[in-house]
């Protein structure tokens, strides 16, 4: 064989190799690439198996109630995956879950009914197991399923068949009646105890989430840390007496 022929040879063979290297690289960077798994705890207890994870990775998500308490599912938004306390997938993008322990939900208390989680309508309805129950916003405009109930908001439905029943509806921490528990309420809420704002009565009722009659630095400091989801807020309402 001819030198040149030789260097033909090995050229197309480095070419050949050089090809089968960038394949590998491209293949064992898709192989490295990591997604990430979050979970949301809503009520008491505790959630394992979250983190980063690699593409295709099995994932296994274990939920362990406190005490005395129960787990009430696995949910994407509002969508109910599971009731398993394992939950088993394999990760092919960033997912973000939310575990639901089931305590206190629904607090009654003279013509109130106290929450402390975001809840759409059509599961507030699903919680008090009424039929027939009408739903309204502070303004008076009705509630529909995946719409959010807010501070202020009003359920009337019928007792026995022919008394109405009424009851405004709190969120703990909702001081703006949007449905949500946001660092704008926890300015609110600072601003007022500092006497730099009012607010109506309702508003008062939802800003004194540690139930003591007076609105403080302190309830804006806890509505901001559950706003930032570094507490829970469902403790407010073992205040409730």
């Amino acid at each position: 064989m001819t030198c040149k022929r030789l260097m033909s040879v090995f050229t197309v063979l480095c070419f050949i190799f050089g090809t089968i290297v960038s394949s590998m690289g491209t293949l064992t960077a898709n192989a490295l690439e990591s997604y990430t798994v979050k979970v949301s705890v809503k009520g008491r207890g505790s959630v394992s198996g979250t983190g980063k994870k690699f593409i295709g990775e099995r994932v296994v998500l274990t939920a362990k109630p406190e005490a005395g308490e129960q787990f009430y599912g696995w949910f994407n938004g509002e969508t109910k995956l599971s009731e398993n306390t394992k939950y088993e997938f394999f990760i092919s993008e960033d997912t973000s879950l939310i575990a639901k322990f089931s305590g206190k939900t629904l607090v009654y208390k003279d013509d109130f009914i106290f929450f402390a989680d975001e809840m759409t309508a059509s599961t507030l309805f699903l919680e008090i197991n009424i039929l027939l129950a009408m739903l309204y916003d502070k303004d008076g405009n009705q509630l529909y399923s995946n719409t959010l109930v807010s501070t202020g908001s009003v359920l009337m439905y019928l007792k026995n068949g022919n008394s109405s029943v009424e009851y405004t509806l709190i969120m703990l921490g909702d001081i703006n009646c949007d449905g949500k528990v946001t660092a704008s309420d926890a300015r609110m809420a600072l601003r007022y105890s500092a006497g730099l704002n009012t607010l109506e009565d309702i508003e008062k009722i939802a800003a004194d989430v540690d139930f003591d009659e007076s609105i403080t630095a302190i309830d804006a400091r806890r509505i901001l840390r559950v706003s930032a989801q570094l507490d829970s807020a469902e403790k407010w309402l073992n205040k409730i007496k």
